[in-house]
C-alpha cells in the first residue's frame, strides 16, 4: 500500500513548513472596512485608466499597480458625479525606491475642474493639498507596505490621516467635493532618478469611516489589542476614549477605541505605554511585547481593578505557540523523521506477501 508513505511525506513536509515559517502562509488576506462604492481600483486590469502623462504604469504582478519613473507619471480615471459632505480613501502602498530625494513623492488626487484635494506621501513626510490650503505631517516612511486611510469630513470639521490602523494626525479643517470628481495617481521624481512604487489597492467610500479589518500576522511583530471600560458599580460599560500611546517614553500615536476596543494592532517589539482619561477618570498601564506576542490591555475607569479582557483568538493563539523554540523544533524533529522514514519505505521494493497452501481437511 504505497499511499500510505505519500501521505506520511506530506504531513512530514507540512510539519517542517509550521516549523520554518509558523503561519504566515496562511495569513487571512486584508479585510476592507471600504465597500468602493464612489471609486474602486484592485489593480485586476486598468480598464477605465489612462495615463495622462507619462509612462511607466502597468499591472505587475497581477493584482498590483506598478509606477516606475524618472520623471512624472499621472494615472487617470472619470470618477463619480459627487464625493459629498463626508468621505474616506483608503490605498495600500509600498515604494519600493524613493530615488534619493525628499521632493519624490506618490500622490492620490481626487479634481474638481481646477479644484484639487490630494493626499501625498514623501520620503519625510505627509501632504494633504486642498483649497483651503496645505496641511504637513513630518513622518519617516520607508519601504514597506502600509495601509494608508484618510478621511475628510466637513460636517465634522476634521479631516484625519491613519497608517495601518494607527491615528496619525487629525486637522481642523475640510473641504468637500460636490461636483463631478476625477481620480490621478501621480509620481513624481523633480531629481531625475528612478523612483518605483506599487499599489495594491486604492478605495473611495462614502462617508467618514474608521480603519477596519484584519491585517495578516508578520512573524517579526506583535499585536497589542487596547479596551477601555467604565465601571458602574454594578458592571463594565464600553467607552470610547482617545488612548495616547508611547514607545519607550516617545510619543507613538493616538489609538482611538470603538466600543471599547482598538486593534489588534501591529507593532514592532518593545515596551509600550497607554494612558486615557474618561471624564475626570484617569488610568495607564505599561506592557513589553516580543515578536509573535499577542496581548490586551485593559484601561478601566472608576475602579481600581481594570476591566476583563477577552481570551486571544485561535489565530493568534497557534502563531504564539508556533513561535515557540520548543515547539519549532519538535515540529522539525518530527517532520523530517516522517520525511526520511516514509521515503526510504516508499522506494523499498515491496515484500512479496507468502500465502500458505490450503491446509488439507479430511472427513
Amino acid at each position: 500500500m504505497r499511499p500510505k508513505y505519500l501521505i506520511g511525506i506530506f504531513i512530514g513536509a507540512f510539519c517542517i513548513y509550521l516549523s520554518i515559517f509558523g503561519l504566515s502562509g496562511f495569513a487571512l488576506p486584508f479585510q476592507y472596512q471600504l465597500t468602493g462604492d464612489l471609486m474602486k481600483a484592485d489593480w485586476n486590469d486598468m480598464q477605465g485608466w489612462y495615463i495622462g502623462l507619462g509612462s511607466g504604469a502597468a499591472i505587475n504582478p497581477p493584482g498590483q499597480l506598478e509606477i516606475a519613473t524618472s520623471a512624472r507619471v499621472d494615472i487617470y480615471k472619470s470618477g463619480p458625479t459627487s464625493f459629498g459632505d463626508q468621505f474616506t480613501c483608503e490605498a495600500k502602498v509600498k515604494i519600493d525606491n524613493w530615488g534619493g530625494a525628499t521632493t519624490t513623492n506618490i500622490a492620490f488626487v481626487h479634481q474638481t475642474g481646477s479644484v484639487i484635494y490630494n493626499f501625498a506621501i514623501y520620503p519625510d513626510r505627509i501632504m494633504l493639498n486642498h483649497p483651503q490650503g496645505t496641511n504637513v505631517l513630518s513622518i519617516q516612511t520607508d519601504t514597506n507596505w502600509h495601509t494608508w486611510l484618510w478621511i475628510c469630513d466637513k460636517i465634522g470639521g476634521t479631516q484625519k490621516v491613519y497608517r495601518d490602523g494607527l491615528l496619525l494626525v487629525t486637522w481642523s479643517n475640510f473641504y468637500n467635493l460636490v461636483s463631478k470628481v476625477d481620480t490621478y495617481i501621480l509620481m513624481a521624481s523633480p531629481s531625475g532618478s528612478i523612483v518605483q512604487a506599487h499599489v495594491d489597492y486604492w478605495y473611495a467610500d462614502t462617508g467618514a469611516k474608521t480603519p477596519g479589518g484584519t491585517q495578516p500576522p508578520s512573524p517579526d511583530k506583535a499585536k497589542i489589542t487596547v479596551r477601555t471600560a467604565y465601571w458602574t458599580g454594578s458592571a463594565w460599560q464600553d467607552v470610547n476614549v482617545d488612548v495616547r500611546v508611547e514607545k519607550s517614553g516617545v510619543y507613538y500615536g493616538t489609538w482611538t477605541t470603538v466600543n471599547g476596543y482598538y486593534g489588534p494592532q501591529e507593532v514592532d517589539p518593545g515596551t509600550y505605554t497607554f494612558s486615557a482619561t474618561y471624564q475626570t477618570l484617569s488610568d495607564s498601564e505599561t506592557i513589553t511585547v516580543v515578536a509573535g506576542d499577542s496581548k490586551t490591555v485593559g484601561l478601566g475607569f472608576g475602579s481600581t481593578e481594570p476591566p476583563p479582557t477577552p481570551p486571544p483568538d485561535i489565530i493568534s493563539w497557534l502563531t504564539q505557540l508556533l513561535a515557540n523554540p520548543t515547539v519549532k523544533s519538535l515540529l522539525l524533529m518530527i517532520g523530517i523523521g516522517m520525511v526520511g522514514i516514509s521515503g526510504i519505505m516508499l522506494v523499498m521494493p515491496e515484500r512479496k506477501r507468502f500465502t500458505p497452501a490450503p491446509y488439507p481437511h479430511y472427513y
